[in-house]
């Protein structure tokens, strides 16, 4: 018998393609077995927006939500300043530094938005909520209309990688990286091995795999996630 398996799965439910979970079989007699990714494709098919997504604000004490935007796989700037100057009673520009800028006649805060309309104004690194300085706020960082080059695949029994997002330190299960340039609608084929991991044979019967942003979110991907994956077998240790 063969000390290792190569399975080859993918996602299946339209809803929630950047998920994959299946029950490989582990023929081997032993406590512990090894895996890791040695392929990952799919299309750059990312949803940058959903129409679940929002933005509040606050004016005169009064709290406003707008949930203007829809289901889009890419913007362009010209398009995001357009949405914005249209649903917003704020004057919106972006700045000689590439940031938004978000300008009205008297004070106001925005006070919250959902994690992807964060990356969309270039607020995923901002303390909410954000004050007016002169009537204006000016975002901290580029808008992301793009997913960027950095992509993660989280296990639910992946190696630890030591993760900082806003200030908090925590741990996530992570056995996969891509380092690739995304262009929306384009084929991601990751041919690098990921990392090994080392599991419970019993826990290895159930592996579920989730594709995440650089700030360990969740991706609307609308296209198969496609992963080879190999499970190795390790000889039991005698102990006296």
């Amino acid at each position: 018998m063969s000390d290792f398996i190569t399975y080859q799965v993918h996602s299946k439910d339209p809803r929630n393609y950047g998920a994959v979970s299946f029950h490989p079989d582990i023929p081997w007699n032993t406590h512990k077995v090894e895996y890791k990714v040695t392929n990952l494709n799919t299309f750059a098919n990312f949803l940058i927006t959903t129409d679940e997504d929002y933005l509040e604000y606050k004016i005169s004490g009064k709290s406003i939500k707008i949930t203007c935007f829809k289901n889009k796989s890419s913007y362009e700037l010209e398009e995001v300043l357009k949405l914005l100057n249209e649903e917003l009673p704020f004057t919106v520009t972006v700045t000689d530094t590439g940031v938004l800028s978000f300008e009205y006649s008297q004070q106001f805060q925005i006070t919250d938005a959902s994690h992807r309309v964060k990356l969309l104004l270039g607020m995923y690194h901002s303390n909410f909520p954000l004050n007016t300085s002169s009537n204006t706020i000016i975002a901290e960082s580029t808008p992301m209309l793009t997913y960027g080059n950095v992509l993660y695949l989280k296990s639910n029994q992946g190696n630890a990688l030591g993760v900082i997002i806003d200030g908090d330190k925590y741990h996530a299960p992570c056995i996969y990286r891509i380092n690739n340039f995304l262009k929306p609608g384009l084929p991601i084929i990751s041919n690098q091995k990921g990392d090994k991991v080392m599991v419970n044979a019993e826990a290895a019967k159930t592996i579920t795999m989730e594709l995440v942003d650089f700030m360990y979110e969740p991706i609307k991907l609308k296209s198969p996630l496609f992963i080879t994956l190999k499970i190795k077998y390790i000889a039991n240790q005698a102990f006296n």
